[in-house]
């Protein structure tokens, strides 16, 4: 199973309705359903749906009745709506002492309630619920596999990634030795000037050997990494957030490696090491 991103467009028009779909990056799943007042009835159904198809991020869904060629729109005027709305407005003047006569046909011009189509006319209709439906599910559909698409160029930038982390966490290991002798260095330079027994200054250096031994974090970033291709290759929903804590944890190992580096080059190569991990948490926000 591949990576999704939660990034994508798709957008569908057919028998009278245009079906647009966009998504963003989100910590967690957020619709948003922009509907005429007369789909509002199929609202929490189009909800369901979505959720099939999304998991996580920004979802804006948008539904407009279309003018179709073949089958003209057909308009008619609400005048219930018109007459609530005239009266509300001169209600509004009386009270506030204001002329509001000039500005009915301009209140009214943004009521787009006082408009209804032919299709309008029975909103429960099975027929408008199956065909609005079949349309959200290919527009879902659609918007899935640019999202896959993505995410799987994401997957590819992951993996690569992963295998140059890898490789500097072996250079890092093969800079030990030199740590060690860093270390024995600078101990031989403190106590050069001392008459300290031997005994005293092989003590001091065991102790700051010990204390710098990055096998530990190695071996745990070691298993980060095996985790992180599991989760990349595996069945599981929710991949994202199980990216993002990976990564944080391999960014812990990576800054104790860093504290506890005495070697010049080790140092550059955790650098290196942090560097990638910061691309790869920038990346993994995008992943649903």
């Amino acid at each position: 199973m591949t990576l999704y991103s939660m990034t994508g467009y798709a957008k569908v028009a057919k028998e009278g309705f245009a079906i647009e779909v966009r998504s963003y990056n989100r910590k967690h799943l957020d619709l948003e359903l922009c509907l005429p007042s007369f789909l509002q009835p199929f609202y929490s159904q189009f909800q369901r749906i979505i959720e099939e198809f999304s998991h996580r991020g920004k979802i804006i869904l948008t539904i407009s009745p279309q003018a179709n060629a073949s089958k003209p729109m057909e308009l008619a005027p609400n005048l219930e709506a018109a007459h609530q709305i005239v009266t509300a407005w001169r209600e509004v003047g009386r009270h506030l002492n204001l002329n509001v006569e000039s500005h009915l046909p301009y209140l009214l011009g943004k009521s787009a309630e006082l408009i209804v189509t032919q299709s309008q006319v029975e909103p429960a209709d099975e027929v408008l619920q199956t065909l609005l439906f079949s349309l959200l599910k290919k527009v879902l559909l659609s918007h899935q596999n640019m999202r896959r698409e993505e995410g799987s160029a994401l997957e590819k930038d992951f993996i690569f990634r992963l295998d140059l982390a890898a490789k500097i966490v072996e250079d890092i290991k093969k800079r030990e030795p030199f740590q060690k002798e860093t270390i024995e260095n600078r101990i031989n330079e403190k106590f050069s000037h001392l008459n300290c027994i031997e005994e005293a200054l092989k003590k001091e250096l065991a102790s700051l050997i010990d204390k710098s031994d990055i096998q530990e974090e190695v071996i745990r970033f070691s298993s980060h990494l095996a985790q992180m291709h599991a989760v990349i290759r595996g069945e599981s929903e929710g991949k994202g957030k199980k990216l993002e804590f990976i990564l944080q944890e391999m960014l812990r190992e990576a800054n104790t490696i860093g504290s506890k580096a005495c070697d010049i080059e080790m140092t550059y190569r955790v650098i290196e090491l942090k560097t990638e991990i910061e691309r790869m948490r920038e990346q993994v926000l995008n992943v649903e």
